[in-house]
């Protein structure tokens, strides 16, 4: 159950951050697990946190990224994906870094950018769904609606009976016209 494991999440961390404020990681997962919980002040703040006990700490400059985008701030968003991948270039997960910024750049009409940067991170990992959207989404909102179907076709490969519903789910954004040109883009697309 989803629910049941974000709460249990929210437990761990904050058991984490009670034995240990000065913990860049503590905070870090605060505000992952605040995502999750669409909690967007929680977890812009504890990755603000987790960035002022640790610099340089690549995660958390993604995590904030992410935090700023799912809470409809995608253009603030950007330098600090820019700043991740700077402190991380060799990045186990540098294809989630450039998958979120990728779906950023969509949100502020970069399409053509966010679109490269979506082929990018295909090339890094093309087993996740969260790769593929960024290109899905800018090809619909371009019309190009052959390479958009063929776009959705690999990502249907990947995930199955994916849906507007899935992603809305997946990725708690607030409302923001960024979040409504994401998903407009995913609808012209062809998704569901």
């Amino acid at each position: 159950n989803k629910e049941e494991d974000v709460n249990l999440g929210v437990r761990a961390a904050d058991t984490a951050l009670s034995i240990d404020q000065t913990d860049p990681f503590a905070h870090f997962a605060r505000g992952r697990i605040s995502i999750f919980r669409a909690d967007h002040e929680k977890s812009i703040s504890a990755f603000k946190r987790a960035i002022s006990l640790n610099p340089n700490y690549a995660l958390a400059h993604f995590g904030l990224a992410h935090g700023l985008l799912h809470a409809g701030h995608p253009a603030e968003a950007l330098p600090h994906h820019d700043e991740a991948m700077r402190l991380s270039p060799h990045d186990p997960i540098q294809w989630a870094f450039l998958a979120s910024k990728a779906i950023a750049l969509i949100m502020v009409e970069r399409l053509e950018e966010g679109i490269a940067l979506s082929q990018d991170a295909q090339r890094s990992n093309e087993s996740h769904l969260f790769v593929y959207l960024a290109e899905v989404s800018g090809l619909g909102n371009l019309g190009r609606k052959t390479a958009a179907a063929d776009a959705l076709n690999r990502l249907e490969k990947v995930q199955p009976g994916i849906s507007l519903a899935f992603i809305e789910q997946s990725l708690p954004m607030a409302e923001s016209d960024g979040k409504s040109r994401f998903l407009r883009g995913l609808k012209l697309a062809g998704m569901n």
